[in-house]
C-alpha cells in the first residue's frame, strides 16, 4: 500500500508540474479574441487569452456579439458565483444575443460554474476577466499577488453540460474594456476558432488507454464514421503509459511491483485498486502493446494501403475487447483470442509483433512503448481521452457529433468528402443515421423507403375508392327506400272506384292533357 501511494503521489506531482509549466500554445492556433467595435480597441494580433478546456467551440466559425458587463460601479465586480448574481442580470438589449463578461474569483467558484450560469442566462459565449496580473507585466496593477502564467481553464469534472465557449482574458486588457463599457460605450467582441487546413486530408489522433471508460462509448460510436472518411482522414491512436524510470521503478523494481513491465521501464497505475488480485498495471501495459501492434498491422504503416489511417479491424477489436472481455476478463487469454478472431485479426502476427518490439519481460527497451512515451512527452498529455485534429486539441466533450464536426472543419475549402454532408448534426445517433443514409441528414431523409411511401399512397387510394363505393351504394339504397315509400302512399288509389277516389268531385268526360278532369259538385241550397 505504501509503494502504491508513493507511485501515485509521484504521478500527481508530475501532473501538477505539467499543468503549471506547460500552458497550451494551441490557443494561438485554434482560437482568436478580438474587439471589433470601437475601432481604437482593435489589435491586429488579437487579444491574449486562454481557451477553456470545456464547452463546444464552433470550429471554423466565430461569434461576434455585444459584450455585456452588468456592473456600473468600478469598485465592484461581477463574479457570477451565486444565483442571486444571476437573477440580478439584465440584458441591455433584450432578445438580442450577447457575450457575457464576468470576473475571475469567488469562494468555491470554478470556471465551469461561472460559464454554466452564463449559459443559463442565454449568453452565446463567456469571457472571464482575470483578477491577477502577470508577474512579467510591470504596468499591470492588482490588489492580489501576481501569477507567473495565466491559469488553464480546466474542467472541474462537471463541464460536460456546457455547450457555449469561453475565454480567459488578461487583467490588463479586461480593465481597459470595462472602462469603456461602464462609460456606456458599445463593445463588440469576436471569438473565432479555426483549424489548420493544409490540404484535402485531415490528420487526427486520440490519446486513450485500455482502461479508459470515458472513451468506450466514443470508440463504439465513431468506428462507422472513421470508415466513412476513408483515405480523406488519417487517424492514429496513442496510449497513455508512464515512464517508470522517472519514479525509480527501473532501479528498484520493489517500489512499483506489478505496475510495470520490462523491469520497471513502462508502468500504469493499478486500475482496480487491488494490488494482490484483479488487474495489474502490467496487464494494462500488455494490452496496450497488443492494441498498438493491431493498429500497426491493420491501420498503420504495415497495413494494406486502403486501411492505413483508417484501421477498421483495430476499431472492431477494441470494441470487441471492451464488450466481450472488459474489466472482468481483462487478462483472460481465451477472451482476448475470441475478440481477435471476431475482428479477423491474425493472432500469430500480433504475437510476433509483441516479441519483435522487445517483449514485456526482458530488461530491454520496447520500441513501440518507448515511442508512445516520447510522443506523450512531446504533446504533454495529461488526461485521457484527448483528441487532436490537424495538431489542434479538441475542446469540449469527446462525442461523435463534436469530433465529426471538427474533422470536417479541418478540410481545405472544396475538399470535404461526402461524409461531411452529415456535419452539423447535434447528436451522435443523427450522425450515424445520416451516414447510413449515404450522406442524407435526418431532416431530409428520415429512413422511410420509397416502397413504404408507395404502399401508403396505394392504401390511401384504395381506402378512398372503397369508401366511395360504400357511400354510392348507401345513397342508392336510400333512394330506393324513398321511392318505395312514395309508391306505397299512392298505390291504394288504383283499387278505388272513380267516384270514390276524391270526395265531392265528379268525373267529367272531358280530359285535360290526356288525364281525366274532375270538377267540383255544387250543392243546391
Amino acid at each position: 500500500e505504501t509503494k502504491m501511494r508513493y507511485f501515485k503521489l509521484n504521478i500527481c506531482a508530475s501532473l501538477v508540474l505539467l499543468l503549471s509549466s506547460n500552458v497550451s500554445s494551441d490557443n494561438s492556433m485554434s482560437s482568436r479574441l478580438q474587439i471589433q467595435i470601437p475601432i481604437n480597441l482593435y489589435k491586429p494580433s488579437g487579444y491574449e487569452h486562454q481557451e477553456a478546456l470545456f464547452g463546444i467551440p464552433p470550429y471554423g466559425g466565430s461569434i461576434a456579439q455585444r459584450l455585456v458587463y452588468p456592473i456600473e460601479d468600478t469598485t465592484q465586480s461581477y463574479q457570477l458565483c451565486s444565483d442571486s448574481e444571476a437573477d440580478s442580470f439584465v440584458n441591455p438589449s433584450p432578445d438580442q444575443p450577447f457575450i457575457l463578461l464576468v470576473d475571475r474569483g469567488g469562494t468555491d467558484c470554478t470556471f465551469v460554474s461561472k460559464v454554466r450560469r452564463g449559459q443559463h442566462l442565454g449568453a452565446s459565449g463567456v469571457i472571464i476577466a482575470d483578477d491577477r496580473c502577470l508577474c512579467s507585466d510591470n504596468s499591470c496593477k492588482s490588489e492580489v499577488p501576481c501569477q507567473p502564467v495565466e491559469p488553464i481553464m480546466a474542467d472541474d469534472g462537471s463541464g460536460s453540460s456546457i455547450t457555449i465557449p469561453s475565454f480567459l482574458m488578461t487583467k490588463k486588457d479586461s480593465d481597459t474594456i470595462k472602462t469603456y463599457i461602464q462609460a456606456k460605450q458599445y463593445i463588440q467582441a469576436e471569438m473565432t476558432w479555426s483549424l489548420p487546413s493544409p490540404d484535402d486530408r485531415v490528420e487526427w489522433s486520440m490519446w486513450t488507454s485500455t482502461v479508459d471508460p470515458s472513451s468506450e462509448i466514443f470508440k463504439q460510436e465513431f468506428s462507422k464514421a472513421a470508415v466513412s472518411f476513408g483515405k480523406h482522414a488519417y487517424f492514429t491512436p496513442y496510449y497513455m503509459i508512464y515512464d517508470g524510470t522517472m519514479y525509480g521503478c527501473q532501479s528498484n523494481t520493489e517500489i512499483c511491483g506489478n505496475l510495470c513491465t520490462n523491469k520497471g521501464r513502462y508502468c500504469f497505475p493499478d486500475p482496480d485498486w487491488d494490488r494482490d488480485s484483479g488487474i495489474s498495471g502490467a496487464d494494462v501495459i500488455e494490452e496496450t502493446l497488443r492494441q498498438k501492434c493491431i493498429w500497426l498491422h491493420y491501420g498503420g504503416d504495415k497495413a494494406k494501403s486502403e486501411d492505413q489511417g483508417v484501421g477498421p479491424k483495430w476499431w472492431a477489436y477494441v470494441n470487441n475487447f471492451n464488450t466481450m472481455c472488459g474489466l472482468k476478463k481483462f487478462a483472460d487469454k481465451t477472451c482476448i483470442a475470441s475478440a481477435m478472431s471476431a475482428a479477423l485479426v491474425d493472432k500469430a502476427l500480433i504475437e510476433t509483433c509483441i516479441t519483435q518490439s522487445g517483449g514485456l519481460t526482458s530488461d530491454i527497451d520496447n520500441s513501440i512503448l518507448s515511442s508512445e512515451l516520447s510522443e506523450k512527452s512531446t504533446k504533454s498529455i495529461v488526461v485521457t481521452p484527448t483528441i487532436y485534429v490537424n495538431n489542434v486539441v479538441e475542446r469540449g466533450g469527446i462525442t461523435l457529433a463534436a469530433v465529426f464536426n471538427t474533422i470536417c472543419s479541418g478540410f481545405a475549402p472544396g475538399t470535404q468528402p461526402k461524409a461531411c454532408q452529415c456535419a452539423g448534426q447535434l447528436t451522435s445517433s443523427a450522425v450515424n443515421l445520416c451516414i447510413d443514409n449515404g450522406g442524407m441528414p435526418e431532416v431530409v431523409r428520415t429512413g422511410v423507403s420509397l416502397l413504404t411511401v408507395f404502399t401508403i399512397i396505394v392504401a390511401i387510394l384504395v381506402s378512398v375508392c372503397i369508401g366511395g363505393m360504400v357511400y354510392y351504394r348507401k345513397m342508392q339504397d336510400d333512394m330506393r327506400e324513398q321511392v318505395r315509400g312514395i309508391l306505397a302512399e299512392y298505390m291504394p288509389l288504383e283499387d278505388m272506384d272513380s267516384a270514390d277516389k276524391v270526395p265531392f268531385i265528379e268525373e267529367n268526360s272531358n280530359s285535360r292533357n290526356g288525364f281525366p278532369f274532375y270538377k267540383p259538385t255544387v250543392s243546391s241550397v
